[in-house]
């Protein structure tokens, strides 16, 4: 049997992706799930 522990972290508002990247660096696995989103102006879309 597999022995992986599952734990929520609670981090700052819009420092999701910089505790991933903290996480990535100590060797642990994490998932962050992100949402991506279309803005679109007269002349342009972004994708964030």
């Amino acid at each position: 049997m597999d022995n992986q522990h599952w734990y929520v972290f609670y981090v700052r508002m819009h420092h999701e992706k910089k505790a991933a990247e903290k996480l990535a660096n100590l060797g642990v696995t994490y998932y962050l799930p992100v949402q991506e989103v279309t803005r679109q102006w007269s002349d342009r879309k972004k994708v964030r």
